[in-house]
């Protein structure tokens, strides 16, 4: 009886260690399921970092890249263009120069480059078919009235379908952005009505002359300019830290000294159309660390 009695203890005793270990090995399990789980979200916040969809503001951007050479380099007919443009209106005495243009916003973070192209493309009565994709966005509060959490800073994941895409494949745009150089490329090749230059306002004291020639000669050809900016400067973004950002200027008040902006920002507190001093402009131009890139054109 003694020997049954220690062979159902020592039975016990190997079932109960035996539970043990497996309530061990379940807790180990879940500990690297957290682990895994935290890693794969630390990893996409990384990633949405890079790509201007982030949850802290104060680092937004919204897909402006740097493009190196700068693009002062990038066109061999710059210079030529500028002059004929400075010749043509350096004594003008025209106070408004205007173009009519309809907003669209970006649809993701990193979109500003396709959103500013596909605008200058749309007022020229170029059409650009859409494509479909899933693409990762970063919603802030009622940037999105189709999200499901309207108020709350997050990243989701969902379909579009919009030219942005179109233009966004052709330009190479990625999580960093869109290169400039590539943006006037991909809107020379959609089009034959306008030659575009892609080149740098100087940093001397001729720079608001250089920018207001470069303006009136775009408007004067019915276009729109896209500039780089680091959007924080623009007395529009008061309040919002955001970094580089494509936006497009359509119209120069000379008396003023002020110019039209039409924004493609995602985010809704940005609004889509607004005006800046002429000095606040070359200064967010200036302060992106790239200097002064526009595309405009001269003809």
């Amino acid at each position: 009886m003694q020997l049954l009695n220690d062979q159902t203890k020592s039975a016990n005793q190997h079932s109960l260690k035996s539970e043990r270990k497996s309530e061990r090995v379940k807790s180990m399990k879940k500990l690297i399921s957290i682990i895994l789980a935290v890693a794969v979200i630390f990893a996409l916040n990384i990633t949405a970092f890079a790509g201007g969809f982030i949850t802290d503001e104060s680092a937004m951007s919204t897909g402006a890249k740097a493009d190196p050479p700068y693009a002062a380099a990038a066109d061999d007919n710059a210079i030529l263009k500028e002059n004929k443009a400075y010749e043509l209106y350096a004594n003008s005495t025209r106070t408004i120069y205007s173009v009519s243009v309809t907003p669209v916003r970006q649809i993701v973070g990193y979109y500003c480059g396709p959103a500013s192209s596909y605008i200058l493309l749309k007022t020229l009565g170029i059409n650009v078919q859409s494509t479909t994709r899933y693409l990762y966005f970063f919603c802030a509060d009622e940037s999105d009235s189709n999200c499901p959490y309207p108020y709350v800073d997050h990243t989701h994941y969902k379909s579009y379908t919009s030219p942005q895409i179109t233009l966004a494949d052709s330009m190479g745009t990625n999580y960093n952005g869109t290169g400039m150089s590539s943006m006037k490329t991909v809107i020379n090749n959609r089009q034959s009505i306008h030659d575009y230059s892609l080149t740098r306002v100087p940093s001397n004291i001729n720079q608001a002359n250089s920018l207001k020639t470069k303006l009136m000669s775009t408007f004067d050809a019915n276009s729109p300019c896209i500039l780089w900016v680091e959007a924080r400067i623009l007395n529009e973004y008061s309040g919002h830290d955001f970094g580089g950002h494509y936006i497009l200027a359509n119209s120069l008040n000379t008396t003023s000294n002020t110019i039209g902006i039409v924004d493609p920002n995602y985010y809704t507190r940005i609004s889509t159309t607004y005006t800046e001093s002429v000095n606040t402009v070359l200064n967010a131009i200036w302060d992106n660390g790239y200097g002064g890139n526009i595309i405009w054109c001269s003809d």
